[in-house]
């Protein structure tokens, strides 16, 4: 049996989409199967961490994914693909993404009436 080709397009938050291709060996060796994504994820996971310490950050860090059918490859080759620059330009889009959302939380804890008056009561 021989190696399925495997295509899939990948986003973080509100990242762009980047195309991923591998080979997918399980078909052949159903112990030795290698997702690709998962060291991108844990990459993104740990930059995130590290910069928003203790922030809930699920939406961000987790990956959308999408399998698209090899026959349907051409549709999406102008899609850049994912690697190590990618990966780079995926996490500073995130951090901002990041940043703006505390900004905004921030602007709406300070808008009027948006904190109760505890002694009021």
């Amino acid at each position: 049996m021989e190696a399925k080709k495997r295509l899939y397009i990948v986003s973080f938050g509100d990242s762009k989409k980047y195309r991923v291709e591998f080979e997918d060996v399980a078909n052949v060796d159903p112990f030795h199967h290698t997702n690709p994504l998962e060291a991108v994820e844990s990459d993104v996971k740990e930059y995130l961490e590290n910069l928003f310490p203790g922030e809930a950050l699920a939406y961000f860090e987790t990956p959308k994914i999408t399998e698209v059918y090899w026959k349907d490859r051409a549709e999406y080759e102008l899609y850049p693909v994912l690697d190590a620059t990618a990966i780079k330009a995926i996490e500073a889009e995130l951090k901002v993404e990041v940043e703006n959302r505390d900004d905004q939380n921030r602007l709406d804890c300070n808008a009027p009436y948006a904190e109760v008056n505890p002694e009021a009561k």
